[in-house]
């Protein structure tokens, strides 16, 4: 089945089994892809940022060169994909497996790897440099995150002055983490917890996506204007 160069954008997909398709140069952009089947697809150059892959199936699929900016594959299996050259920037890729995954030359700036396994995928010339992760990030042998220039998300880590624009931390807990002066332009934080967190005003927290819907201490949320919990 082939939808090669055709228009799908803000399409919804969810649950269907679409193993082995071929959508190459697609534009599936804003759309909604949550527990498809898409493994062994076609989807290299596809333009599917900014998306709802949330639990989706993409083993074996091919993705080269796809544009994937922004797009949320939390918990979903990438194992054994082909993700040679993919543009991931800010994209939330929590819990997801991409182990024997191919990430060569791909972009994962700003990515959410908390919690990632990464045990076997090939990195090779990956920028990965501001990407995110946790103590349950999973990474290839030999794989030095600090050196690489990635974040830590710890109790009491210092990101002030980190760009941490578009990046998604839904329910992230911020624990005595510095966020002086960083940047949370479009940040995603539904239901993360702030209540915490060193350094945050009020102009900060307001460029946020869904910092309403945030955790904060009683004192802060008068500040914001929020009615108290």
């Amino acid at each position: 089945m082939s939808r090669d160069g055709v228009s799908l954008a803000g399409i919804n997909v969810s649950d269907a089994y679409l193993k082995g398709i071929n959508l190459e140069r697609a534009n599936i952009f804003s759309s909604t892809l949550s527990k498809a089947n898409l493994s062994e697809a076609n989807l290299n150059f596809v333009e599917l940022g900014n998306s709802d892959l949330t639990k989706v199936y993409l083993a074996g699929a091919s993705l080269q060169s796809a544009n994937l900016v922004g797009s949320g594959f939390e918990s979903s299996d990438l194992s054994n994909a082909n993700l040679t050259k993919a543009n991931l920037i800010a994209c939330d890729l929590r819990r997801a497996d991409l182990t024997q995954a191919k990430l060569i030359d791909a972009n994962l700036e700003k990515t959410n790897l908390m919690g990632t396994n990464l045990e076997t995928a090939d990195l090779s010339r990956a920028q990965v440099a501001g990407a995110f992760y946790d103590k349950s990030t999973i990474f290839p042998k030999n794989f030095d995150p600090v050196n690489q220039g990635l974040h830590q998300i710890v109790p009491g880590a210092n990101l002030s002055g980190i760009d941490l624009k578009s990046a998604h931390f839904e329910g992230a807990d911020f624990l005595d983490i510095d966020l002086t002066n960083a940047n949370l332009a479009g940040t995603h934080l539904k239901g993360a917890d702030l209540s915490r967190v060193k350094g945050l005003t009020p102009e900060q927290i307001k460029k946020a996506r869904k910092w309403e819907e945030a955790k904060y201490s009683s004192e802060f949320r008068k500040k914001l204007g929020l009615t108290p919990e």
